[in-house]
């Protein structure tokens, strides 16, 4: 199970590879955005979650979230997300999510998937392997 730095981590990874210079890299320890990068002029904001808590003194660590974790965790990434988009308001700004690949993550995907799309926000699965995808 991918904890919250691992998977920016591996969405880093991912950005450099496509030509994107990653400008901030936070951990879960640190406040603020997750990931912000920029290629060509145009930068991409994201909030990462994980699929398992990242502390390793936490209960939760090494047990996958529950489905309403899930949700919740979502809900505040969708949250933080309008928030930034209505202060920015800026059209050279990509913002996204980036999620576990697992059930859980893509159903609560799937079930608001039609306001992501109204809202253009970019939506990136990251695997066990460290293998990135993005919904389309």
């Amino acid at each position: 199970m991918l904890t919250e730095d691992q998977v920016i981590g591996y969405f880093c990874d991912y950005l450099i590879a496509n030509g994107y210079e990653v400008r901030q890299a936070l951990s879960t320890k640190e406040k603020g955005i997750d990931v912000i990068a920029e290629k060509d002029g145009m930068n991409i904001k994201a909030e990462a979650k994980g699929a398992t808590s990242a502390l390793t003194i936490s209960n939760r660590y090494g047990i996958e979230f529950s489905k309403n974790q899930v949700r919740n965790h979502v809900s505040v990434g969708l949250s933080m997300i309008s928030k930034l988009m209505t202060k920015d308001n800026d059209h050279n700004i990509d913002y996204a999510f980036v999620l576990p690949d697992n059930n859980n993550h893509i159903n609560e995907i799937e079930s608001i998937r039609l306001v992501i799309r109204r809202l253009c926000i970019k939506v990136f699965f990251v695997n066990e392997d460290g293998g990135v995808r993005e919904l389309i």
